[in-house]
């Protein structure tokens, strides 16, 4: 799905805490049992590339973050993966994380990334 912006969502093996650029991975959800990625996938792929009209006043522009949050919101609403009631603390919370995780990479040559289970957000029951 590709939206007006150049964004595309696209689903493509990557490696993960192997991967260089890794940095934090925080679990906010679960599949549930006798699922896999592709049945989040067909959640995911169906969330627009766009800011919806009813927060252009919130956002200036579209970005990763903004479809992130969406698709968190939509899961959300579905009660399906993740069970997150405010989506901006969720992102709050992973952006300090990712702040202090940056830290810790940027001053130990032995650091590969920080793994934690979010508070904000976690799986449906």
């Amino acid at each position: 799905m590709r939206g007006g912006n150049g964004m595309e969502f696209k689903c493509e093996a990557w490696e993960g805490p192997n991967s260089p650029e890794a940095l934090l991975f925080g679990k906010i959800g679960e599949i549930d049992e006798g699922l896999d990625f592709r049945n989040l996938l067909e959640y995911a792929k169906e969330v627009p590339m766009c800011i919806p009209a009813e927060k252009e006043h919130i956002y200036s522009r579209f970005t990763c973050r903004v479809w992130f949050k969406e698709a968190i919101e939509m899961l959300n609403k579905s009660q399906m993966f993740v069970a997150c009631p405010n989506v901006d603390l969720l992102e709050e919370e992973l952006i300090q994380r990712a702040h202090a995780a940056a830290m810790l990479k940027n001053g130990t040559r032995n650091f590969n990334y920080v793994a934690y289970k979010t508070e904000r957000a976690c799986a449906w029951p």
